[in-house]
């Protein structure tokens, strides 16, 4: 297993991230017999009891790669006929029998047009499940508790289990729940257990003593739901596929939960979906006594998919796990666990991870906030902040590992150790916007980086943003592209780098195209441009603010982006041997192309007279030269000008001959990089 990377920030309960997906309760028909669906909201589980007869049901347009599952469950009576959309192909026949429940999971392919990618027949034998806090009679539901809550003013005394807060309003239905402190500095734990009385609202006892005496720690109360989450998840593996719902609420958790640990079904098509991100929707809280055991280095703490993704022909959907609309926080816990480490808190092979965050963890070992691989992948709205301030190691907040395909929309990650965003052996993966923020990462090797490109090709950035920088080791950088990888970034703005870090580092055999690269906020950068591989200039590199906006032994081609300023009589110098008072008029043109004319005017005019050219626009590199004579009263002659070894900056020319008092000659210049 490759190394990985991870990141930081503080938990910040009041971000929300993206829209959530819906689990909509129906009961109908209406009077008319009609039944429509919408995912407006995008991803949605229908969750349809029948009491009566559906003639016509609808479903709108939606958006392309939005899925749709439908639970539809007889009444007691049972014998209701249901009658699907029309722009839905290939649906199950829907089980009439009493209290039965048909499930089916569709994915959009454009066109307003929904294809089957899952039917999981009636209820003998389907495995949408939904988790819930109040189950009903449904056969296929199972009942958590989804009651965990914290507070920030937690109070605890060395060898004593009480435990005190003002805030938490301890109740007499906590007795038996699980019950820690974390102390929001160092994430550590002192005191961990089940509540065995109440005093009152503000005071429990626990059933271990605590091992320091502390105030302000986090304080969490809940019930573990790991087992009735498990259960669910097990249910719903036996049955070859699943589509599951997740309850608004907390929920915590001590265990892996939804994670293949044998050989997975091949032929299974996957959704977990909750209501929400963090804070008024679906939240895991894991716990500082979360079970490692059992599980592998491919193994997320929560997730790991492994299904086969095959082409339904002609539409080329596949059928992804699709998962999401949750959020995960450690509540500023410290996880280490013990080796081998998993690779992530959610890990997925390919599949579509929709709407997430994780926050909140004092330190992940070793562990990145999401992990995707395999083919065929999407990653929307992904809000990763763990704070992995306390723990040194080589984790990326986004991992994409040995994947193809793979596309990620609107990441925001932030870390102080590890990187932001590293794509590792990767075919055809893209990244379209979002923003990488750093607080002086210092991972526990090299590179270190806020992006990562390792071992891939064909990777694109579109947009976006990266916000501060790296700090230490011989290779710190905002953007790096390792000797086996082939990267393109479309328009980015770097911001708010560490002092000392680059701006964009490349090694020898590494490729990368620029186009519309944004530095100019950057000030304290070591190298703006670290190259000793190939760069290509595709126009709209924007040069940094630093002391070297450009290093490296490597090659850069093209010069697209030493335009836009235009040239004037102040960026050349002529030499005496042009005459007292001679001077340049109609000057056209920019550091790349210019025409002017050269009057020899006044006295003193000598052999070999020079014209020094400082680049209005400096170019990255020296660039290549030319100048030739195209007009003027000055007689022509063969070659007229020697030219000498440019700079970046300026270079020089140097007449063949001597100009005639007032003679003129009409020049151009041409300099760029091949």
């Amino acid at each position: 297993m490759k190394k990985l990377l991870l990141f930081v920030s503080l938990l910040l309960p009041s971000i929300c991230i993206g829209q959530t997906a819906k689990v909509v309760n129906i009961t109908g028909p209406n009077v008319t017999g009609v039944m429509n669906f919408s995912t407006a909201n995008g991803d949605a589980i229908f969750n349809v009891t029948l009491i009566g007869t559906v003639s016509t049901s609808t479903i709108d347009v939606g958006a392309l790669g939005t899925h749709a599952d439908f639970i539809i469950c007889q009444d007691a009576v049972g014998g209701r006929t249901f009658v699907w959309p029309p722009n839905i192909t290939n649906p199950p026949i829907v089980s009439a029998t009493a209290n039965a429940c048909t499930s089916a999971s569709f994915g959009n392919v454009g066109g307003g047009n929904w294809k089957l990618i899952s039917n999981n027949g009636n209820a003998g034998a389907s495995n949408s499940v939904i988790i819930s806090t109040s189950c009903g009679a449904n056969p296929n539901c199972f009942t958590v508790a989804a009651n965990t809550r914290w507070t920030a003013d937690g109070s605890i005394t060395n060898t004593l289990p009480t435990v005190s807060s003002a805030t938490i309003n301890f109740q007499a239905t906590d007795i038996g729940r699980s019950i820690y402190t974390v102390n929001i500095t160092t994430g550590l734990t002192k005191l961990i257990g089940t509540i065995l009385s109440v005093q009152s609202a503000t005071q429990a006892t626990a059933s271990a003593n605590a091992t320091a005496t502390e105030v302000g720690d986090t304080l969490c109360v809940g019930t573990d739901d790991t087992a009735q989450l498990l259960a669910a998840w097990n249910y719903a593996v036996s049955k070859g596929g699943y589509s599951i719902s997740l309850p608004v609420g907390a929920m915590l958790v001590s265990g892996q939960t939804f994670s293949f640990t044998g050989t997975p079904n091949p032929s299974g098509s996957y959704s977990v979906l909750g209501q929400g991100g963090y804070g008024s929707g679906t939240v895991f809280v894991m716990a500082p006594n979360y079970n490692f055991a059992g599980m592998t280095d491919t193994h997320g703490m929560l997730y790991s998919y492994n299904p086969a993704a095959t082409s339904d022909t002609p539409s080329g959907f596949h059928q992804w796990p699709n998962t999401g609309n949750f959020s995960v926080t450690g509540l500023g816990s410290v996880f280490s666990g013990a080796a081998p480490i998993p690779t992530a808190v959610i890990s997925s092979l390919a599949g579509v991870i929709k709407d997430f965050q994780v926050a909140g963890f004092g330190g992940l070992n070793n562990m990145a906030g999401i992990s995707m691989s395999g083919s065929e992948g999407r990653i929307y709205n992904a809000d990763i902040q763990p704070n992995f301030s306390t723990i040194g190691s080589n984790m990326p907040a986004i991992l994409v590992n040995n994947a193809s395909y793979i596309d990620i929309y609107s990441p925001i990650t932030a870390y102080t150790q590890g990187f932001g965003i590293e794509i590792f052996g990767c075919q055809h993966c893209n990244v379209y916007g979002g923003i990488v923020v750093s607080a002086g990462a210092s991972p526990g090797g090299n590179p270190h980086a806020s992006v990562y490109i390792n071992n891939s090709q064909d990777v694109r950035f579109f947009g976006g943003r990266i916000n501060g920088g790296p700090t230490g080791g011989t290779e710190p950088a905002d953007f790096f592209v390792d000797a086996t990888s082939t990267a393109e970034i479309y328009g980015m703005r770097f911001e708010n780098p560490t002092t000392g870090s680059n701006g964009i580092w490349v090694l020898a055999g590494g490729k990368l195209h620029l186009h519309d690269i944004d530095m100019s906020p950057v000030t304290g950068l070591a190298t703006g441009i670290q190259n000793n591989g190939t760069i290509y200039d595709e126009c709209g590199i924007i040069s940094a603010a630093s002391s070297t906006p450009y290093a490296g032994t490597g090659v850069l081609y093209g010069s697209c982006s030493t335009t836009g300023v235009a040239a004037v009589s102040g960026n050349w110098a002529l030499s005496g041997g042009w005459g007292g008072t001679a001077a340049l008029t109609s000057i056209t043109g920019n550091t790349q192309r210019t025409r002017y004319t050269l009057t020899a005017s006044g006295a003193g005019q000598a052999a070999n007279p020079t014209i020094t050219h400082t680049f209005a626009t400096p170019f990255l590199v020296a660039p290549v030269c030319s100048i030739k004579q195209d007009g003027g009263t000055q007689a022509a002659v063969a070659n007229p000008f020697t030219v000498g070894a440019p700079s970046a900056t300026s270079v020089v020319y140097t007449y063949t001959g001597t100009p005639g008092a007032g003679n003129t000659l009409v020049i151009e210049e041409d300099c760029s990089n091949p």
